[in-house]
């Protein structure tokens, strides 16, 4: 198995178990009825963005990336493992095409057999954020058909707008969008995460120094 090692700093990751994946710490939210904190969300995204940084720039697609294939370890550590599927591809230009995958995270282009490259795990980085914080799958159906339907057209759940930000609802519409072509590349999605986590702290920034009698 490989593992990315990305290294969070944030005491806000420090509610992480050791020995825990993405998929039971969300689970444990889902028995305790309780959502996710935004912010830390968006902690878990970057530490992942950062992670695919790392594959994509090797040429390498994970194509089977979901919340049990990341693991949290007791010192603040998100890896991103078991490569089992993946492809090096000989150059970023390179297109796979395989029907291996895990359905409830798979990129329309996938089902749909038609080529594809890594935004593949792009939209599977879409599928997790939107479970971490509706804490259940983002495709629903009673039926495989349907369910080819809503993921080919990207017909997603909304998450709660009186817990999340539109940004956040934002950014997972951005990574669900059915044409690869206009799907952002892993460099695009730091960058807008980035600036959603300068605002955040320009806003405590501020708070801080409005409280502060010398400012």
């Amino acid at each position: 198995m490989i593992l990315f090692k990305i290294e969070i700093h944030s005491t806000i990751i420090m509610e992480f178990c050791d020995g825990l994946d993405l998929r039971n710490f969300i689970n444990e939210h889902r028995g305790s009825k309780q959502f996710i904190n935004e912010n830390l969300i968006f902690y878990i995204i970057l530490h992942i963005c950062l992670g695919l940084k790392e594959i994509h720039g090797q040429n390498l697609i994970h194509r089977d990336l979901k919340p049990d294939k990341l693991f949290i370890s007791g010192d603040n550590i998100i890896k991103i493992g078991d490569f089992g599927i993946s492809k090096q591809l000989q150059s970023e230009n390179e297109y796979a095409k395989t029907q291996t995958w895990t359905m409830l995270y798979m990129a329309p282009e996938i089902i749909n057999g038609e080529k594809y490259n890594n935004k593949v795990d792009i939209w599977s980085l879409g599928c997790i954020i939107h479970k971490l914080c509706n804490l259940n799958f983002c495709f629903h159906s009673n039926s495989m058909r349907e369910l080819i339907d809503n993921i080919s057209q990207s017909n997603h759940e909304r998450i709660n707008e009186k817990i999340y930000s539109k940004q956040l609802q934002n950014l997972i519409d951005l990574l669900l969008i059915p044409d690869y072509k206009k799907r952002p590349d892993i460099n695009q999605v730091i960058k807008y995460v980035n600036n959603f986590i300068n605002d955040i702290i320009m806003e405590a920034l501020t708070i801080v120094l409005e409280k502060d009698e010398a400012y």
